[in-house]
């Protein structure tokens, strides 16, 4: 099973994007001991050799995830070519039914999609009460769990 992972990250250049601050964000969450790293995962930054990734993270228009994933509003990842796609308006704006403020919100999607490109599917949310895992779809709700930007220790 693989542990380590190197990524790099991409921009759509037409979006105005502060990308030092996203880089920033994407590399305090991925190697935060809260994250996946609690569960024996890695991640390297690579933004000089894009030969050798793992996968990508990409912040582009919601028009270009409805093209690509097929559904609207949401973030997604397409393990076809291992490459994560940020919906640049979420990223911007978050989500009401996350129940997560902005900040929260973006390390939930950021691990979310991550979790993706290490085999994880969908969960459902958990008891009333509890934590909501991270690998639920919090965009659309959390199904009266507390909200949860970082990965449980059973996902």
């Amino acid at each position: 099973m693989k542990t380590r992972y190197v990524y790099e990250v991409y921009f759509d250049e037409t979006l105005g994007l502060r990308q030092l601050q996203i880089i920033d964000k994407i590399v305090s969450v991925l190697t935060d001991d809260r994250g996946w790293q609690k569960l024996g995962y890695s991640f390297i930054y690579n933004k000089h050799d894009i030969k050798n990734v793992d996968f990508r993270i990409c912040f582009v228009k919601q028009s270009y995830i409805e093209e690509l994933c097929n559904f609207t509003g949401l973030s997604c990842a397409d393990l076809r070519d291992n490459t994560i796609y940020i919906n640049v308006n979420r990223w911007r704006r978050g989500s009401k039914r996350s129940l997560l403020d902005l900040d929260l919100y973006r390390t939930y999607v950021i691990n979310h999609e991550v979790g993706h490109i290490l085999g994880r599917g969908h969960n459902k949310p958990g008891r009333k009460g509890s934590k909501v895992p991270v690998m639920v779809q919090q965009t659309l709700g959390i199904g009266g769990c507390k909200p949860n930007p970082w990965p449980l220790s059973w996902e």
